[in-house]
């Protein structure tokens, strides 16, 4: 079965918009407690992650644990076209871009 990166986007989306608000919530809090109990996450210095965005798995909580964790957090940001990664402190305030 030969299946396209951008089938398998639309298969997932497809799936994550028919979960409910509780079901988002509740996967997304198990993604992130397996993430902060994995040795890359434990051992890093450094936290790259995406702010969550619709029906996307959620991230705000990933984020605050990095930050209790005296970690750095960096989240993607484009600038003409090119994407970059962005370092972003407890009190930073977002805007789509």
């Amino acid at each position: 079965m030969n299946i396209t990166k951008r089938e398998l986007r639309k298969e997932y989306r497809r799936i994550r918009n028919n979960l409910s608000s509780k079901q988002l919530t509740e996967e997304s809090n198990n993604v992130c407690r397996q993430i902060c109990n994995m040795d890359e996450y434990i051992f890093a210095d450094a936290v790259f992650v995406y702010l969550s965005f619709g029906t996307e798995l959620m991230t705000e909580d990933l984020i605050q644990s990095a930050f209790r964790d005296n970690k750095t957090v960096a989240v993607p940001k484009m600038i003409d076209n090119e994407m970059i990664f962005g370092r972003v402190m407890p009190d930073t305030g977002y805007a789509k871009n």
